[in-house]
């Protein structure tokens, strides 16, 4: 048979992998929402291996593309942004102690993660999720 996009596909093969017809609507229940907060997630943390990149390597400012100004600027933004990802991590890391007990933890280590890693945008897709 002719799949959509017009090639042929293997018959049955395809069909008892997947059980039939995709779901089409399978990316717009609380799937689809995940999936934009992997993306927002990625994004921010693609967003800060840049900064990170374009601060401390200097590799863009050998090659024009940022002059050594703009790369000492990106550097003190570098480290303000290092400065509050700890302090999230930190704050984050206190509500767990606040909580006491390791099995009743707030902030899990996933989430550390992200708040270093993504920052407060990630923290707080995943605080949301885990209400």
């Amino acid at each position: 048979p002719v799949s959509r996009r017009g090639r042929r596909g293997r018959g049955g093969a395809a069909r008892s992998r997947g059980g039939g017809e995709r779901d089409e609507t399978a990316a717009e229940g609380p799937q689809g929402g995940a999936q934009l907060g992997v993306l927002r997630d990625a994004g921010c943390i693609l967003a800060t291996a840049m900064l990170v990149d374009a601060a401390w390597s200097g590799d863009w400012s050998r090659i024009g593309a940022i002059s050594v100004a703009t790369e000492g600027k990106l550097k003190l933004l570098s480290g303000a942004v290092a400065a509050e990802r700890l302090a999230l991590v930190w704050f984050l890391s206190s509500e767990n102690a606040a909580a006491g007990d390791p099995k009743t933890e707030k902030v899990g280590p996933w989430t550390l993660a992200k708040a270093l890693l993504g920052g407060t945008l990630c923290v707080l897709s995943a605080l949301k999720q885990a209400k």
